[in-house]
């Protein structure tokens, strides 16, 4: 009887497997790992000079005031992050080099922010009323560049790293780039914060400095080119994003796990106006806030990154998930308290929500698991896509604050966080077992 069962097939550790790519790229994974770390380190030094959760709900606050407006940045933010991407996944999978666009995306974004610097000492400290809706744009077209950038960046990461390894590139890029952001932070960010007039002009300046010293630090990268005499022509037996979601159920499972962890997400510009609502906060406290979740994010990457190469992406995404729902409930109990209190005690909020940015971080690198390299890019801009979909609602999330109050809405989006992390119990572990779609993906040789 049980010799006549299917028995379950058995993905070993992609260690294991025979080697995609050529030698090279293994004698040279040590050193690829530290330039993309350094990369990354920059590239972070540059994103605390817009972190989503103070910087720019603070910026849009000071030139516009309704919540509903503020409400407008995650939809900006996860709809160009992921439907552009997802409309050249296709191409990128036919790329040879990947460090080229990479450098590219990042250097867009130094660009962009160099031109809102611009602006904003054009404009002078009265800002007309075209200056709120042309932050927006460049918002908006940040997180396009910041879309093909994931999308890239995850592909070049698969090509070149295993497996294994990736959760070390995780640490070093979070932790170390944790010493440099403090500083930073506490000597430049409460100065400007105190002069918004004049100071939100060095932020994106700051800004612009950090995406650019990070655009030139990956052409360091070695990267061979892939060889394409092997492709099919392009349209033959063409592996559309809609057929990996048809085939792989790991896929749509991990899809409804980013519908739902995007509810966090849909509260990252709120949490500075839930505490400036509930006591007078001051630059001192948002500095303290950005410095917080900064830390948070280091000191949290030196458990995730090895835990994840050691036990697989899906345990870390687990915890992760759980432990970021931490964040709307703190907010709840700590905003309930007299305001000398809550004011002095909610920077703690913004530990748990250092997870955010990891767990975003550990469910790319798990979809990278479920693939062949070739279907990186699809891959990862689906992924883009499941984070993005819901946030399109974060309108109505500003909204309902002010029909209703913070309360409310953060007690809906906690719930629907917990409600992600037990969806997690469905995923397989990719390193052990083969989702039987895979075996039948009509572009399962390796690129290189």
């Amino acid at each position: 009887m049980n010799a006549c069962r299917p028995q379950p097939k058995v993905r070993p550790s992609q260690s294991d497997l025979p080697d995609p790519y050529p030698n090279q790229v293994a004698e040279r994974e040590s050193a690829n790992v530290l330039i993309l770390a350094v990369h990354q380190i920059l590239f972070r030094l540059g994103w605390l000079f817009k972190t989503e959760t103070v910087v720019v709900p603070t910026l849009v606050d000071y030139i516009a005031g309704p919540a509903w407006v503020r409400g407008w940045l995650p939809t900006f933010s996860r709809l160009g992050q992921s439907l552009p991407p997802l409309l050249f996944s296709d191409r990128w999978g036919q790329c040879g080099r990947f460090k080229w666009h990479l450098a590219a995306s990042t250097g867009l974004m130094a660009v962009l922010f160099a031109g809102a610097a611009w602006m904003w000492r054009l404009t002078g400290p009265a800002k007309p009323w075209w200056v709120c809706p042309a932050v927006l744009a460049v918002y908006f077209g940040f997180f396009v560049a910041n879309g093909f950038y994931q999308v890239l960046f995850g592909s070049l990461q698969g090509k070149l790293i295993r497996p294994e390894r990736r959760g070390q590139l995780l640490q070093l890029s979070t932790f170390v780039g944790t010493i440099p952001s403090v500083i930073l932070g506490w000597f430049l960010l409460r100065r400007w914060f105190a002069d918004p007039a004049n100071g939100f002009g060095y932020i994106f300046v700051a800004a612009a400095i950090g995406f650019g010293s990070s655009a030139l630090v990956v052409l360091a990268v070695w990267e061979p080119r892939r060889d394409r005499s092997r492709d099919k022509p392009r349209g033959e037996h063409a592996y559309h994003w809609w057929t990996a979601i048809r085939q792989d159920k790991d896929l749509r499972q991990l899809l409804a796990i980013c519908f739902f962890v995007s509810a966090n997400w849909m509260l990252t510009p709120h949490y500075q106006a839930f505490g400036r609502a509930r006591f007078e906060a001051t630059a001192g406290h948002l500095t303290v806030w950005v410095i917080a979740q900064s830390v948070a994010v280091g000191i949290f990457s030196l458990a995730v990154g090895p835990l994840a190469d050691w036990k697989g992406n899906r345990l870390a995404m687990r915890i992760l998930i759980f432990g970021s729902a931490i964040s709307p409930l703190a907010a709840l109990g700590i905003t309930s308290l007299p305001a000398h209190i809550s004011g002095q005690w909610y920077w703690l909020v913004y530990l748990p929500l250092g997870l955010a940015p990891l767990v975003n971080r550990v469910i790319f690198n798990y979809a990278l698991e479920l693939c062949e390299p070739q279907l990186h890019p699809a891959y990862q801009s689906i992924v883009n896509l499941g984070l993005a979909l819901p946030l399109a609602f974060s309108p109505i999330f500003g909204w309902l604050i002010d029909a209703t109050s913070f309360e409310v809405v953060f007690s809906l989006a906690a719930l629907s966080v917990l409600g992600a992390g037990m969806l997690t119990f469905g995923l397989a572990e990719p390193r052990y077992r083969l989702p039987e779609p895979m075996a039948a993906h009509p572009s399962a040789e390796s690129p290189e």
